[in-house]
């Protein structure tokens, strides 16, 4: 993240998001994907819940993420599976503000005090 203000964390100028591309972060202690597609910007948890996985090279399919380990997909929308039932990823409120992405200190501080995190950001677990 670039820098945390009045509550929340600005992640990336907007410009340098690449349609369709993932783009990984750290803010608050949790591992964050940010994906422009169109004129919507989704963030969602990092790490696939299918052995977490980082989600760092997913592939877009229409408005999917598709893990690249195993093939486990997730609705940008929503964070959730549509192949496989009850499985999702976190998605995170994100604006656009002064050109910068930002996300809630807030949500990401209350979705890391519920959710056991196994692995520390670096590791690459498959």
């Amino acid at each position: 993240a670039i820098l945390e203000r009045n509550g929340r964390w600005a992640l990336v100028r907007v410009d340098e998001l690449a349609s369709g591309v993932g783009k990984r972060f750290l803010a608050a202690e949790v591992e964050l994907l940010a994906i422009l597609l169109g004129n919507d910007i989704h963030v969602l948890h990092g790490r696939c819940p299918h052995r977490h996985a980082p989600l760092t090279d997913a592939v877009v399919e229409e408005d999917r993420l598709v893990c690249p380990h195993h093939g486990w997909d997730f609705e940008l929308a929503t964070g959730r599976s549509q192949g496989v039932p009850g499985a999702s990823v976190a998605r995170f409120h994100a604006i656009v503000e002064d050109g910068l992405l930002w996300v809630d200190s807030d949500e990401l501080d209350r979705w890391r005090r519920t959710n056991v995190v196994v692995f520390q950001a670096g590791d690459d677990i498959l």
